[in-house]
């Protein structure tokens, strides 16, 4: 691959990436506007309108991320010729296999999930040192404390991920040719051919 069919390629990856995190954003979209509304069929309370307005303030973010991917994934070619120069010399190996790409991929999976693991556990420690209660009364509250956990797990599997990724890459391998008859390294036997 050259380099500039590798920075393509890396913009719709990311372009895929916002456009999964513009679904899940989207599903709770969804799921505030039927709170919202649940009040107005059912006759409870009438329309909420607080949540109304929270969900149209969580479908702000949700478009503009959307718009953002179908930006990188339409312009990725001609966002790669800003990035890279156009060198038609194959950068890559010819041995990228499977297996290299899975490495590959779980260290970019690590590394996406590092990022907010990070901001959310940042974001938690803050609150803590703000406010004149100690982390033991912080503790105690169910909210804070699913946050805390939350983050140290994400953090923990984006390190294995990073990290870990050889090992990954051998356990797919593994799981993928459990069963097969012929050894993962020669070639599988050629069909015979009919007279």
């Amino acid at each position: 691959m050259t380099r500039r069919e590798i920075a393509t390629l890396a913009c719709k990856i990311l372009a895929l990436w916002m456009f999964a995190q513009t679904a899940l954003l989207f599903g709770s979209v969804i799921v505030v506007m039927v709170i919202s509304l649940f009040g107005l069929v059912f006759r409870v309370d009438g329309l909420d309108w607080q949540t109304l307005f929270a969900a149209v303030v969580l479908a702000g973010p949700a478009i503009a991320t959307l718009i953002v991917s179908l930006f990188l994934w339409r312009k990725a070619p001609s966002l790669a010729n800003r990035m890279v120069s156009d060198d038609p010399t194959p950068v890559t190996r010819d041995a990228l296999d499977s297996h290299m790409l899975m490495m590959i991929a779980s260290v970019a999976v690590g590394l996406f999930l590092l990022v907010p693991s990070l901001r959310n556990l940042a974001g938690s420690v803050f609150e803590v040192l703000a406010s004149p209660f100690s982390f033991a009364d912080w503790w105690e509250t169910p909210h804070w404390r699913a946050d805390f956990i939350s983050s140290l797990v994400g953090l923990i599997l984006s390190a294995y991920l990073i990290l870990g990724s050889a090992g990954i890459a051998r356990a797919v391998h593994r799981l993928r040719n459990a069963g097969t008859i012929h050894h993962p390294d020669e070639h599988p036997p050629k069909s015979e051919s009919r007279p």
